[in-house]
């Protein structure tokens, strides 16, 4: 459990790339006005740039390695 700015609870449940290497929420949250915590760890032997598409209709904070890299309102 995680506890939310809200001072509610939140549970982490289990989510699976589709075979593409998307997530789709929209099945999981099929509903308006929700926000949504996503958290994924991305490893590689090497270090490399990469490219990390987000798509979102609202507002989003993106951090990396702890770090906001993006963040809009």
């Amino acid at each position: 459990p995680v506890k939310l700015e809200s001072g509610e609870m939140a549970n982490w449940q289990p989510l699976f790339a589709q075979p593409d290497g998307t997530y789709n929420l929209g099945p999981l949250y099929p509903v308006e006005n929700r926000s949504v915590y996503v958290m994924t760890y991305i490893t590689s032997p090497d270090a490399q740039d990469v490219e990390f598409k987000v798509w979102f209709d609202d507002a989003m904070k993106l951090l990396v390695n702890g770090q906001v890299v993006h963040k809009s309102t």
